[in-house]
């Protein structure tokens, strides 16, 4: 609010409320208004007059510009075009001022009740165009090395049959978080029904093209701490420990940098039975050490 006053009237719609442009939400009481508003009205009737008498191009212009002056000081006010056209057809000083929206979108934020004193500089309403929004996605580790600007994601809400198109936006670049230890992605997103809301949680699918690796599924390294190790098939049910070193893990799968060769063949499921075993046998006493 640009002006002190009384909240004498409220619109039903609250946080969550979906608003149209100009859509009254409430009415204020404020004496202060006076002034500027008789001000309005005078510049309403001096440009009048000036084509009326067919007065210099300059001096019409200067009317012009007095009016506009005191337009714009009625919209610092608070006071709504709907309310300023009003006036330009009664020229009557109205008792309140009418709060309207702005612009078409949801409340976010309300902080207003009847019978509260506002003040200069209060925030009434907070209304969000939600027809285009942002949607902050976590990119962890090497995921974040493979974000690129301007690339499609699918934005999809869980529990709802619900799968939207993004795009990384090319403004505003990942940035790091320190709590989470992740990349912030921005992603831009049409949202012409309103499905996603502020503060939504949805799930974000990066399609990405990675060059030539050899991978395997996590299930397949046994990770000590120390080194990973992976089994490897030399003939049938024979199998060797390798240790390798890994490199970007993406989608249930992990990059082998160094330690096996295309073609290889590894145990994927049961590793880990296959390790206990083996460290089984090794530690069993030799047969002939037995008494």
């Amino acid at each position: 609010m640009g002006i002190e006053g009384y909240v004498r009237a409220l619109a039903p719609a609250t946080t969550g409320s979906l608003v149209t442009k100009d859509q009254w939400l409430a009415t204020i009481s404020t004496p202060e208004a006076r002034t500027p508003i008789q001000s309005y009205i005078v510049a309403l009737d001096v440009l009048d007059r000036a084509h009326k008498d067919g007065e210099s191009v300059a001096a019409i212009d200067f009317a012009g510009a007095a009016l506009q002056q005191a337009i714009d000081r009625l919209l610092t006010l608070g006071m709504s075009n709907v309310q300023i056209e009003e006036l330009k057809k009664t020229r009557q000083v109205p008792p309140n001022i009418t709060i309207t929206a702005p612009a078409d979108g949801f409340i976010v934020q309300r902080h207003v009740s009847v019978g509260q004193k506002v003040l200069r500089g209060d925030e009434l309403y907070r209304i969000a165009d939600l027809r285009r929004v942002w949607v902050e996605a976590d990119a962890f580790g090497a995921e974040a090395d493979y974000v690129t600007p301007g690339a499609t994601a699918n934005v999809s809400i869980h529990g709802r049959d619900v799968s939207l198109r993004a795009r990384i936006s090319r403004d505003v670049p990942p940035q790091f978080d320190r709590d989470s230890q992740s990349a912030k992605v921005r992603l831009e997103i049409d949202n012409p029904s309103y499905v996603l809301r502020p503060d939504m949680f949805v799930d974000v699918d990066l399609p990405i093209v990675l060059p030539p690796a050899i991978a395997v599924p996590v299930d397949a390294i046994i990770d000590s701490g120390l080194k990973r190790t992976v089994f490897v098939e030399r003939r049938a049910g024979v199998f060797e420990p390798r240790e390798v070193e890994t490199g970007w893990r993406l989608g249930g799968r992990v990059q082998i940098v160094k330690g096996l060769s295309a073609g290889e063949r590894v145990v994927v499921a049961g590793a880990f039975v296959v390790d206990a075993e083996r460290h089984i046998r090794t530690s069993s006493p030799d047969d002939r050490s037995r008494p």
